[in-house]
């Protein structure tokens, strides 16, 4: 796993500089919340938070819907992704 930590450690650098990364699984993107007022409103950490857009690649919505339901079964997720 030490590539794919690699390569998800350089993709989260990449999305927080402010760019746009499109992977075979999803595009991720840095946004922020909330509206600015007028053409050179400025960031104001109590009315705007960043934030991660995550949208699954067509090509893995379309591979989630054949996995087999029994690879999931026994298996109980809890806040946050952990595996029970």
């Amino acid at each position: 796993m030490g590539i794919a930590n690699l390569i998800d450690e350089k993709i989260r650098q990449n999305v927080y500089q402010g760019n746009t990364i499109v992977t075979g699984s999803a595009p991720c993107s840095l946004s922020i919340i909330r509206m600015f007022i007028g053409k050179t409103g400025t960031f104001a950490p109590a009315a705007h938070t960043c934030t991660v857009n995550v949208m699954p690649a067509k090509a893995l919505r379309e591979e989630v819907t054949i996995v087999p339901t029994s690879l999931l079964e026994g298996h109980e997720q809890v806040a946050g992704g952990d595996v029970l």
